[in-house]
């Protein structure tokens, strides 16, 4: 995987609009067809399309564009109150829009973005807070010095090329 370089996504009036279109389809989606009882104003959901599509930082290589949220800008994204403002929030996309997952390559987006030594989670959501409307990945980067609460405490790499299966020749990293 090629490295993530920053990039500017030039954005024109009528790309805007396409672009808030879908964002507010979203919302419209769940309010009308899930029936939830989630309600946004329309200001509200402009706001959040200021936050989340225009003030984002954005990086891509030959094969992701990442958006990236440091701290404030990812509040909208965090519930616990205790982290808000610490948290960094990586919204990741393959650019052929297919679904990616390789758990290798989202660490390597991790720590080329943050910082190896973060720890990140990614979340499978309670049914009733799912949004699938994209091939789209979250990840929630801790504060630097923050340990979940689970998981290994210590680090092995088994880096033994393996012939077939999961396993292939050259998919173990280092």
């Amino acid at each position: 995987m090629e490295t993530l370089q920053k990039a500017e996504i030039d954005i024109n009036a009528k790309t805007r609009y396409d672009l808030f279109q879908s964002f507010k389809k979203r919302f419209d989606f769940a309010q009308n067809d899930l029936g939830t009882n989630f309600q946004c104003s329309l200001k509200d959901v402009e706001k959040m399309f200021e936050n989340n599509i225009l003030n984002a930082e954005c990086y891509m290589n030959d094969k992701y564009q990442v958006n990236l949220y440091r701290y404030e800008k990812a509040d909208f994204m965090v519930i616990d109150r205790t982290l808000k403002g610490k948290m960094i929030y990586l919204s990741i996309k393959r650019l052929d829009k297919k679904s990616i997952h390789d758990w290798r390559d989202l660490q390597e987006i991790k720590n080329q973005l943050t910082s190896p030594e973060q720890e990140a989670v990614e979340i499978y959501p309670a049914e009733s807070r799912k949004v699938d409307t994209a091939n789209q990945y979250h990840l929630f980067v801790y504060p630097k010095g923050y340990s979940v609460g689970f998981g290994y405490l210590e680090r092995l790499v088994d880096t033994t090329e393996r012939n077939g299966g999961l396993n292939k020749a050259g998919q173990r990293g280092s």
